[in-house]
């Protein structure tokens, strides 16, 4: 199977569940592994940032270890980087959770959702549909793509390039991202049954064709 040809890393740095993330590519006969090793991250071809937790304490834990720079270096060298949830959030310039800066590979801020009114609670948890703006994203979905959502903080991009998805909850914000071989998804596709495991498809599907 063509998919199993590149080496795909889920990146262990303390926070989340990598595993979910593993037993979803199993099911789908990707072959993966987790690991915190810079080594490892280093020989991987895609690496995938999980992650469920606050920004200030994850990008704190990759730093020390030196994980940061080698995740840059994964990047900026043409090799895939995804980041799940809080993996997406860690892919850009700056979080207001922790007045911290992230790893800066995608412009875009991460910002605390206002008070939204209308009953609607944060953080925003459930299940939401999303507007793909990206045709290689939106193939073959059993029905209007919905994925599960769990986050107090959303994503908002410097320019519209960089939108790969997007989710209504009181205001309009970014649910994905993506700059060439950067990509973020603000919800959990490992959570997401029939729709993440066609999201997990079309992902790997993109990621080997470019």
């Amino acid at each position: 199977m063509a998919a199993q040809q590149k080496k795909i890393l889920i990146f262990d740095y303390g926070l989340g569940n990598p595993k979910s993330v593993l037993n979803m590519l199993k099911y789908l006969d990707f072959k993966s592994e987790i690991s915190g090793d810079i080594e490892a991250l280093k020989d991987a071809d895609i690496v995938i940032i999980p992650g469920v937790g606050h920004f200030g304490e994850a990008i704190a834990r990759i730093r020390e270890t030196g994980a940061d720079k080698a995740l840059i270096q994964h990047a900026n060298a043409g090799k895939h980087l995804i980041g799940i949830c809080l993996g997406m959030q860690l892919l850009c310039s700056h979080s207001e959770e922790g007045d911290s800066t992230g790893l800066g590979l995608i412009p875009g801020s991460v910002k605390k959702f206002p008070d939204l009114g209308n009953d609607l609670k944060v953080p925003n948890m459930g299940w939401r549909n999303v507007d793909i703006q990206h045709t290689d994203f939106s193939e073959k979905y059993p029905d209007s793509p919905r994925f599960y959502f769990t986050h107090s903080y959303f994503v908002e991009c410097e320019s519209k390039e960089n939108v790969l998805m997007e989710t209504e909850y009181g205001i309009k914000y970014n649910s994905a991202i993506i700059k060439n071989n950067i990509i973020g998804f603000q919800f959990h596709p490992e959570k997401s049954h029939a729709f993440g495991a066609q999201l997990f498809r079309n992902l790997l599907k993109y990621v080997h064709a470019t």
